[in-house]
């Protein structure tokens, strides 16, 4: 199986566009760095390129994707600066479906109209939730895992069996912000392909804050029968 990939992002309020996005036949990733700087979206993309050359080992995939973000501080200088969150989906040759996501990116799996998983935004918010405390102002903003040149928390790995048709939407904070997994699961249900289903999640963004205060990026990623040669 393959997928049938489309995305887009739209630069917010930032004076920089730092999200970034990309995909392969068999993986597609969003990653956000924190900061305006071009570095920024530098840290961004090389996380991307990471776990895209992540999805492509031969063996224990659970094992490379857990270590994604110690394998990550070893390709940067140990000085480096910023930090980056990730959230990918992977297809295996078994036919599995790996979902990978380390700070408040999110990662949506939606199977006929319904949710399958969303993966934690990893952030302070969550914390308080789960500790049954109420959430303060900024609590949503600061990340309690992340990639960097000293990451903080590894991976959040989930894997399932991946059917044909089955949607995996994928958001930098900026567009989850604005975009539930309600949302994404109803825009889900009227999906003829990636390319629909992006431009119908790109209008609901859009009508929702004409200019998010944020950066958003997010990708579509439709499981698809790999053609007969």
């Amino acid at each position: 199986m393959i997928f049938e990939c489309a995305g887009f992002a739209e630069q917010g309020g930032r004076s920089t566009l730092n999200d970034s996005y990309g995909w392969t036949p068999t993986a597609a990733f969003v990653a956000d760095s924190a900061g305006d700087s071009s570095g920024a979206r530098q840290l961004a993309d090389a996380a991307i390129e990471h776990f895209a050359r992540l999805a492509t080992v031969d063996g224990d995939l659970a094992s490379a994707l857990t270590g994604g973000a110690q394998s990550f501080e070893q390709t940067l200088p140990a000085d480096a600066e910023g930090m980056t969150t990730i959230a990918g989906g992977i297809l295996d040759p078994r036919g599995l479906l790996w979902t990978v996501s380390q700070g408040d990116s999110l990662v949506v799996h939606v199977r006929d109209g319904s949710i399958v998983s969303v993966s934690t935004a990893h952030n302070a918010a969550h914390e308080l939730t789960i500790l049954g405390r109420r959430q303060t102002y900024g609590s949503s903003s600061v990340l309690s895992r992340y990639l960097a040149a000293h990451s903080r928390g590894v991976p959040e790995v989930r894997v399932t069996r991946a059917v044909p048709g089955d949607i995996v939407v994928l958001m930098t904070d900026g567009a989850g912000e604005h975009l539930s997994a309600a949302d994404v699961a109803e825009a889900a249900s009227s999906m003829s392909d990636a390319p629909t289903g992006v431009s119908a999640l790109n209008v609901q963004l859009r009508a929702r804050a004409e200019v998010p205060a944020d950066n958003a990026a997010c990708v579509v990623a439709v499981v698809r029968e790999e053609a007969s040669a």
